[in-house]
Formats: C-alpha cells, sequence, structure tokens
C-alpha cells in the first residue's frame, strides 16, 4: 500500500462537546498516515464544541463554522472543501478503529471498489462480500460513519446529501453511490458505533422523507442512462428498502414507548 494521505474525513458536528474530541483523535491516530485533511463542519453550535476542536491545536483539523443548516449541508459543504481521492465519514459521536482506514483501502484494492462500508457490531449479520442497491432491500444497513467513498463518485451525485431530509438522507445518498460504483462490505468491526436509544423524529417527518427518498432516487436512476430492466430492478429495491426501514423504526418507537411506561 502507497503510505501517503489520500483520504480527506468529514465531520458534521452540532452541541458534541463531550464527544468530539474522542472522535477526531481517532481520526488522528490512524495507522498509515493516510489522512490528509480532517474537514470539521460546526453546524451552529451553541455548547463550546469549536473550543475543544481548536484546543487539539492538530494542523490536520479544518474547522468551518457555520449557522444552524441541518447535517445535510454540513456534509455538503464539507465535500465541496475536499480534494483527496477518498472521502470517509465520520459523525461527531462515534470512534474509528486505528486500522479503520488502512483496512478499508486495501479491500477497495482487492475488490476493485469504489464505495466500502462496514460493521459496527461485533457479530455482523451480514458477510463480507460486495455489495450494490438491490441489496439495500434489507433496509439501510450501511452506517455513515463506516462509508469510504471516491470523491469523484461523490462529484457524480451533487448534492450528494439532499437539504431539507432529516431522515434517512444518508440512505438516499449511498443508493446513488452504489448505483455508479461497485460498493464492498467488511464485517469487521471498525467502528464504535453511538445508537440513540430513543428516535429523534416525528413520525411525519418520517414519512415526508421516505416519499422524498422514493421520488428522487427514481429521477437520478431516469438521469443515469440505467437500461429500463435494471432501472425497475432498483426501484423495486428500494420500494421494499424503505419499507422495512420504516418498519425498523417502527419497532424503535414501540420499544422506546414500552421502556417509557416501564419507567413510570
Amino acid at each position: 500500500m502507497n503510505h501517503h494521505p489520500c483520504v480527506d474525513v468529514i465531520v458534521p458536528v452540532f452541541n458534541s462537546r463531550n464527544t468530539i474530541k474522542a472522535a477526531l483523535q481517532s481520526v488522528i491516530a490512524q495507522h498509515g498516515c493516510l489522512v490528509r485533511k480532517i474537514i470539521v463542519v460546526d453546524d451552529g453550535s451553541i455548547d463550546g464544541t469549536a473550543n475543544v476542536i481548536q484546543d487539539l491545536n492538530n494542523p490536520l483539523v479544518q474547522l468551518i463554522s457555520t449557522p444552524n443548516r441541518g447535517v445535510a449541508r454540513a456534509r455538503n459543504l464539507a465535500i465541496s472543501q475536499a480534494n483527496a481521492e477518498w472521502i470517509a465519514f465520520l459523525d461527531a459521536d462515534d470512534v474509528w478503529t486505528p486500522n479503520k482506514l488502512q483496512v478499508q483501502l486495501a479491500a477497495a484494492r482487492t475488490h476493485g471498489a469504489g464505495f466500502v462500508c462496514a460493521s459496527v457490531s461485533a457479530r455482523s449479520a451480514i458477510p463480507a462480500g460486495r455489495i450494490s442497491p438491490s441489496m439495500l432491500t434489507r433496509g439501510n444497513f450501511i452506517a455513515t460513519s463506516s462509508v469510504l467513498v471516491k470523491r469523484n463518485i461523490l462529484c457524480m451525485n451533487c448534492p450528494v446529501f439532499l437539504p431539507g431530509m432529516t431522515f434517512s438522507e444518508d440512505y438516499l445518498a449511498w443508493l446513488k453511490c452504489l448505483t455508479l460504483t461497485p460498493g464492498y462490505y467488511l464485517s469487521n468491526n471498525l467502528v464504535n458505533y453511538s445508537l440513540s436509544r430513543y428516535p429523534r423524529y416525528r413520525w411525519t417527518q418520517i414519512l415526508l422523507c421516505m416519499v422524498t427518498l422514493n421520488l428522487h432516487y427514481f429521477m437520478f436512476l431516469q438521469s443515469s442512462g440505467i437500461n429500463w430492466p435494471q432501472r425497475f430492478k432498483l426501484i423495486v429495491a428500494v420500494l421494499l428498502g424503505s419499507s422495512r426501514s420504516l418498519l425498523s423504526v417502527v419497532k424503535r418507537f414501540i420499544s422506546s414507548y414500552t421502556l417509557h411506561q416501564a419507567s413510570q
């Protein structure tokens, strides 16, 4: 492997002063000197998050401060500032293992993939192997903090993350990426992933975003030049996948309601 900086890391952050330091340190600690720049977009934090980032005083970190405009716009802004061959995403409350980028770049080279993601669990329910949009019929199993993707693929998808979507904006982004490039899933646990115990969305948000996801992906397929048989297959896959994602959220709502009732 060529040990030279070839990855720009994108970290959107909002009011995460208690977790952002560990997240950034996990990038700085990556083996192989592969990180060219860490682009942190502080999306209007008011809890001193920016001070924590500045106190790291690390030359890899580029801090951009904006008014609060949402995670989609924050990621899109960071992508526009990236120049490396590869882009990796990390959320402010997640942490990478030290070999995360090394393992993913090796997999990309071995399997000819322009998109590589990984498990965020010690026991992955999905075996390692190639992934495609049709595999997302089981729902969005791709954790944003595990994604490594070629920058040129993202540039073909602008805006990568659809502004205004507050739910499943990442699902739509990965569907578009995997339509344009081969993907590979690693069953290795390469991310310590923080999952909110309680759903943070309202039902109206969820339903509207699911409709938006399907409509925009259909329009993307129409403009991408994919033949009708393959296009129909992908449309069916996404309809099934979004339905399963919605069912997963329903289960979380029921679980959180049960926990809330039990605590009273």
